[in-house]
């Protein structure tokens, strides 16, 4: 097909599960376990998003589980081989993305994965339209269905909530990441949950692939976090100039800006031209950013992968916050100096700056979508509370506690029976005492 719509929705494939097999509607698998991993397969024009569902007997309907699924986008091993298509609208349907599910089920019971889809957007216009976490790039219903039915578990799984209608519900599961990460080229490891916990340090770690073949730019970003830009020197000249004019003896605020800058020059952490992005974690409305560090995982010129990780300390001030990962793909002003230099050189800098925004003729891949010059990765809930909860990564990874014995079970209802006994026969003694003091306190009334 050339396109895809409403009425003609993408095909998705599932791949074979060996506890799973094909139905009518889609796809059926037995769980014996709390997280489940499945594997799908879908065209690279088109993102798909995979929600959770519950059935409650005691409501007869479907209840949505948020936070339930947490899915990765790959490219498909059998297109490595296909990676020279023909150009035109038909090569943007023919290459395939794998997209692997971990889906966490909080109890015993009957559940079920429906998805959404839209078309991955080919212009920086329209990625411009996705900044957020919940930008709504998949919004048209598939009528794939994936039906988990969990009766029989293993000795291993653990119920998580006490209901699906418990207040822990609104702190479960994964994180909400954005739905064109692995397009935009970033892929989150660390943390994999959406709540995290005051007074922890967290490891933030972000797989990339965006950085630069060249690491020249790692060893001279200290020389060039310390140099001064040609337009701030001019800038700082122009000031200087102006208030020793006017006579001013109050500063401006350009000089104030110059003077902080010029003061701070020498711890400032800011990126460069080579390295196209930054990670920033940002708590609550700004209240408090960290920026995390950069590391090439190799020199080839054929993998052109970093790394993004740093260790965040949740205080008592953040509790009830909102976390977010932020890329900015500009990460400093000295870019927009470079930019703004190979205009004046030019001469087009008195030129309204058109950009032509064409859209990519050719198959989408993994990395190479346009993207926004800032846009969200990630939202986490720092909770209020520092008590773990089953289903945290740590919790889980615990086995969980044997079951009591039986001869124990026994042994101490006999001894709540008999302290029940007890306390029944001191509660008569008393009531006697009480029922005999009460008559005679009557029968010397009656004497008098």
């Amino acid at each position: 097909p050339t396109s895809f719509d409403q009425k003609r929705p993408p095909p998705i494939g599932v791949v074979r599960h060996p506890k799973g097999e094909r139905t009518r509607q889609g796809y059926h698998l037995e769980v014996t376990r709390n997280e489940v991993m499945l594997s799908l397969v879908h065209p690279s024009s088109v993102t798909i998003k995979a929600n959770l569902s519950c059935f409650l007997k005691s409501q007869a309907k479907w209840e949505g589980i948020s936070h339930g699924v947490w899915q990765m986008c790959f490219d498909e091993p059998s297109m490595e081989t296909a990676r020279d298509l023909s150009e035109g609208p038909e090569a943007r349907h023919k290459r395939q993305t794998r997209v692997v599910l971990t889906v966490m089920l909080p109890t015993l019971g009957q559940y079920e994965l429906r998805f959404q889809w839209g078309m991955v957007p080919l212009t920086s216009t329209d990625a411009g339209l996705c900044r957020m976490v919940n930008c709504g790039v998949a919004q048209m219903d598939h009528p794939l269905r994936i039906s988990l039915r969990c009766h029989r578990p293993d000795p291993d799984f653990k119920h998580l909530v006490p209901s699906l209608l418990h207040t822990s519900m609104q702190r479960y599961g994964y994180p909400v990441k954005h739905p064109l990460a692995e397009q935009f080229g970033m892929t989150l490891l660390q943390p994999l949950r959406h709540r995290l916990r005051s007074g922890q340090e967290i490891r933030f770690l972000v797989y990339s692939t965006q950085a630069d073949v060249d690491s020249s730019h790692l060893r001279k970003l200290a020389a060039e976090t310390g140099a001064v830009s040609e337009r701030t020197n001019r800038r700082g000249s122009h000031v200087k100039e102006v208030i020793s004019e006017d006579g001013a003896k109050k500063p401006t605020s350009e000089e104030l800006r110059h003077r902080i800058r010029s003061a701070l020059k020498l711890c400032m952490r800011c990126g460069s031209a080579k390295g196209p992005a930054r990670i920033v974690v940002v708590i609550g409305n700004w209240q408090r950013v960290q920026v995390l560090s950069r590391q090439l995982l190799s020199t080839d010129a054929s993998a052109r992968a970093e790394v993004h990780e740093g260790l965040v300390r949740l205080t008592s001030e953040d509790k009830a916050q909102t976390l977010q990962l932020i890329v900015f793909q500009v990460a400093s002003d000295k870019v927009l100096d470079k930019l703004l230099a190979d205009r004046v050189k030019k001469a087009k800098d008195k030129e309204p700056f058109v950009r032509k925004d064409i859209p990519f003729e050719g198959a989408p891949v993994l990395g190479g979508t346009p993207r926004p010059n800032y846009w969200v990765l990630a939202e986490f809930q720092v909770d209020s509370s520092s008590t773990p909860l089953p289903y945290d990564e740590e919790e889980m990874l615990k086995p969980p506690p044997p079951p009591p014995d039986a001869i124990e079970l026994i042994r101490n209802l006999e001894v709540g029976r008999s302290v029940k006994l007890d306390h029944q026969g001191d509660d008569k003694e008393e009531k006697e005492e009480i029922a005999r003091s009460a008559s005679n306190a009557s029968t010397a009334t009656a004497t008098r």
